[in-house]
């Protein structure tokens, strides 16, 4: 320092550092380069304004406090924050360091001393948005309504927010310093979770739905965004997990599904979900050379029932039937109210008409104890059923073709044996293969 002139001294405070000195009332009397790039004003501009001409309204106090306290005596030096307006009008956050000079000049005995304020004026606007992007990202951070998810480049979790808490049953000191394998549901393999770290170290990020278990042992699905943090070297520092909890969501499309897909009353599949069931179980059958049983139950004399003791009371009725089929079928079987008093049990993977038979006659013995259809009121009730199997009543129809094109409703089939079964004592009919156009023609009278 000893070798750097005081005219390259003052060059290098310039260009670090804006310098203004003012009157003791606030006045500019000299700025330099820095501080007019600070202001945007030029020198002759600032020269004579008063300090509160470019200071934001609610510091002009603080600044008067601030020059009293060095004319008084109180300070050395003064030093604060204040804002400045630019010309251009942008606010313009500074440091202000000031301390009270005494103007050297010949005084005559009377003279008072005079004296000036020196400021060093340091722009600090860029760390003042950053210190407020800080501020909102961390009031984002604890507030956000999705769970985050902080770890170091070694996966070890280093910082959560109350909304992962809240997702995930974990609290901080629950998970922090352990690894996020903690929440693995076992719902997914390990070639998902490589796929997930291979697409973050190519493309640095990866969102999907995922499926983790709860502390409580439950599971739970989030979208989860994962983000690598890079640092200027593209090392990878940090890994961020954003959860939005998807529970909620699943469990109304599932709420949704079952609208869509069962009886309201019942609580049983309906025509629309059994319908799919059997197209499914015909196309298995198929491919597997096997067969599919399917019985159309419809219960006798339901509407004088109805008609006598009201709709609730017909509906008490059919709800019972319903837990009647439902404790009769297999696991894999699908009992399904299609309509009305009517009732399908679909039977995949049968191998023999003995199995539908024995599943019938089940079905007419469950009917035999009273129902109460009121509180007070037991009826006892029983049902003409209609069996049909696939491919056989089929290949029946058209032995010639083994590709069943154009077969026709296998439902139909069973509709048709059920008016049938109406006919007989046991109230049970098989889709008459040898005999079947005759049947029918007699089932279609009956109908008409």
């Amino acid at each position: 320092m000893k070798n750097i002139s005081a005219k390259e001294l003052m060059a290098i405070i310039n260009n670090v550092a804006g310098i203004a000195t003012l009157s003791v009332e606030g006045q500019y009397l000299d700025v330099n380069q820095a501080f007019c790039d600070i202001t945007g004003y030029l020198e002759d501009e600032l020269v004579g304004m008063n300090f509160s001409d470019i200071t934001v309204a609610d510091d002009i106090e603080q600044v008067n406090q601030h020059i009293n306290s060095l004319k008084a005596g109180k300070s050395r030096n003064a030093i604060m924050e204040k804002r400045y307006i630019s010309k251009s009008g942008e606010i313009k956050w500074i440091v202000l360091s000031s301390t009270l000079v005494k103007k050297p000049q010949p005084r005559k005995e009377s003279q008072k001393d005079t004296h000036y304020i020196v400021s060093i004026i340091q722009d600090i606007s860029a760390q003042k948005k950053l210190e407020e992007e800080n501020r909102l990202a961390e009031v984002a951070f604890r507030h956000s309504g999705d769970g985050i998810l902080i770890t170091d480049a070694q996966h070890t979790i280093i910082r959560t927010n109350t909304a992962f808490t809240k997702i995930s049953g974990f609290c901080k000191s629950d998970i922090i310093g352990r690894k996020p394998f903690l929440l693995r549901s076992g719902e997914h393999d390990n070639s998902f979770y490589n796929q997930i770290w291979k697409t973050l170290e190519l493309e640095g990020i990866w969102q999907g739905e995922i499926c983790y278990r709860h502390k409580n042992g439950s599971l739970f699905y989030v979208w989860e965004t994962i983000s690598a943090v890079t640092n200027a070297a593209d090392d990878v520092t940090n890994y961020v997990s954003i959860l939005a909890d998807m529970t909620e969501m699943r469990r109304r499309q599932k709420t949704l599904g079952e609208l869509a897909n069962y009886d309201a009353l019942t609580e049983l599949p309906n025509r629309y979900y059994f319908e799919a069931n059997l197209t499914q179980a015909m196309e298995m059958a198929k491919r597997r050379g096997d067969k599919v049983g399917l019985l159309f139950i419809d219960l006798d004399k339901f509407k004088p029932i109805n008609d006598q003791y009201g709709h609730k009371a017909g509906d008490n009725l059919l709800i019972e039937v319903g837990h009647r089929l439902s404790d009769i079928v297999r696991k894999e079987d699908t009992a399904a109210r299609i309509g009305g008093d009517e009732f399908v049990i679909l039977m995949p993977k049968i191998s023999n008409e003995k199995d539908i038979r024995q599943t019938a006659e089940r079905i007419q013995e469950s009917f035999k104890p009273p129902i109460y259809i009121t509180e007070s009121k037991t009826v006892t009730i029983s049902a003409s059923i209609g069996v049909s199997i696939y491919p056989d009543d089929l290949v029946a129809l058209n032995p010639k073709n083994q590709q069943f094109d154009n077969e026709p409703d296998i439902l139909e089939l069973a509709d048709l044996a059920m008016y049938k079964a109406k006919q007989t004592a046991r109230g049970i009919c098989f889709f008459d293969q040898l005999n079947q156009t005759s049947n029918k023609t007699s089932n279609a009278t009956a109908k008409s």
